[in-house]
């Protein structure tokens, strides 16, 4: 079985927002992807840098996996969905603000039917 290749995108906002955000897909030799029955996981790791000059006290990222539709956010960590169909995250940092300078952890893991990769 190959993994789905199409990795979801990341836009953050509002504009002008200086939040970078990177995206890591974690390796299945650290546990990062599995199969479940009919379905492919796959964890990626967010790192959500504030590049600006002042603390980012809210934001909002856009994980877009139009490219595939049958692809499904089913967790996340230190992000919060707007809907229970929406492709926006608002980013939850327990520590308050994110500091000038500063990267707050993130994440969400994605099932993908097999028979879609």
């Amino acid at each position: 079985m190959t993994a789905p290749s199409a990795s979801p995108t990341i836009v953050a906002s509002p504009a002008p927002c200086q939040l970078s955000v990177s995206q890591t897909t974690r390796p299945s030799s650290s546990g990062g992807s599995w199969t479940e029955g009919d379905f492919f996981f796959q964890i990626y790791d967010l790192a959500l840098l504030n590049s600006g000059s002042r603390p980012i006290s809210s934001a909002v990222i856009a994980i877009d996996t139009a490219s595939n539709q049958q692809q499904v956010i089913t967790q996340f960590w230190n992000l919060g969905r707007q809907s229970a169909t929406s492709d926006l995250f608002n980013v939850l940092n327990p520590g308050g603000n994110i500091e000038v300078g500063a990267t707050l952890g993130a994440g969400y893991i994605v099932r993908t039917p097999i028979s879609a990769g």
